[in-house]
């Protein structure tokens, strides 16, 4: 039964051994990234939603973490450079709560460009302002401006 190991050459055996080395390496490989637990650990994940507002939603997951759900408004932009201010979120926002927190970044925008022509933005459900001003020595607030 075991007649053909006899026949094998030294030049066999050390094929058989090179394929045996290369081919384990290569499945251990090969069940490692077709396992979804070992992936998430390894791999972040990024994906911006397009909503009916005109902020963007913005789902990131980074290695082996939980999902991060973000709203986030523009409010200056130069060539290829962007920036935003967001609503982070630990949950997948409904529907409702991207429309809140949409319209409250979009006045929070309006705030930053003119504060004199808006008022403060209030946390939604609340009427807590949204923004916490230093006040300065003559009573006044950094945002009130020159």
């Amino acid at each position: 039964m075991l007649n053909w190991v006899a026949g094998l050459t030294w030049r066999n055996v050390l094929v058989v051994l090179g394929l045996v080395l290369i081919a384990i390496p290569a499945y251990i490989a090969y069940r490692a990234l077709n396992d979804p637990v070992i992936m998430d650990r390894l791999m972040s994940q990024y994906r911006e939603v397009k909503t009916a507002t005109p902020c963007l939603l913005r789902e990131v997951k980074e290695r082996g973490g939980a999902d991060t759900w973000g709203i986030s408004q523009g409010f200056a932009y130069f060539g290829n450079e962007r920036w935003t201010i967001s609503v982070l979120l630990n949950h997948q926002p409904t529907l409702e709560e991207i429309a809140s927190h949409c319209e409250v970044l979009t006045l929070t925008v309006d705030w930053m460009r003119d504060p004199a022509e808006h008022e403060i933005p209030k946390i939604p459900g609340t009427n807590d302002p949204l923004i916490w001003q230093y006040p300065l020595e003559d009573g006044g607030f950094h945002r009130d401006g020159p």
